[in-house]
């Protein structure tokens, strides 16, 4: 699956699945997926992986800040995130994560990046796309769900790389990019060009 790949909920491969994996459970967020397996003695059994929905988050950019979410939901303790949420099927991991920063910012970017697709591959399989949107401008008021509390707050580059140390920080498939930054030169440089330049 890439950033421009509409979501399909129905096609296994787009997953790394076989193609003669079908699906015995479609639920809101999670599918669970079974085929046949030949085993190394030539038997075979029934294997099974649940499916995430994709999910997108954004670091969102302006000048040389970078904009962080607190955010609450139900039966969950506050925690600090980007803005991003689940890819809806028949949507793309791009178009998810500008939909997203504007409904949870009112911000919309025209420079955009993918900076690292993530893979949960166990028997849960789950696409997680983190992209950069650079100058962002806003442009509406955000437009946040009823199951979220939302406010957001300026950060700077220095304070980014400390959120690999934030355990209420939830992107957990950034922090080890941000630990290397903090720690190596060479990797802290690559990521500060990488969030304020374009070219």
């Amino acid at each position: 699956m890439t950033p421009d790949t509409p979501f399909n909920r129905e096609n296994p491969e787009l997953f790394g699945l076989p193609p003669n994996a079908k699906r015995v459970f479609a639920g809101k967020i999670f599918d669970t997926w079974q085929w046949p397996q030949k085993l190394f003695d030539g038997s075979e059994a029934i294997f099974e992986k649940i499916v995430r929905f994709p999910t997108t988050s954004v670091i969102a950019t302006a000048g040389e800040k970078i904009l962080l979410s607190n955010e609450e939901q139900p039966g969950a303790p506050p925690f600090r995130d980007f803005p991003g949420g689940r890819v809806d099927p028949g949507e793309a991991p791009l178009t998810a994560a500008k939909r997203e920063l504007l409904e949870e910012t009112g911000m919309i970017s025209d420079s955009w990046e993918l900076l690292q697709r993530w893979v949960c591959d166990g028997k849960i399989r789950w696409f997680i796309f983190n992209f950069i949107a650079r100058d962002c401008q806003k442009v509406a008021e955000a437009d946040i769900d009823a199951g979220e509390k939302i406010s957001s707050k300026w950060i700077d580059f220095e304070e980014l790389l400390m959120l690999s140390d934030d355990p209420k920080f939830r992107g957990r498939e950034l922090k080890e990019l941000f630990l290397r930054a903090r720690f190596l030169p060479e990797k802290k440089e690559e990521l500060r060009r990488k969030l304020f330049s374009s070219s």
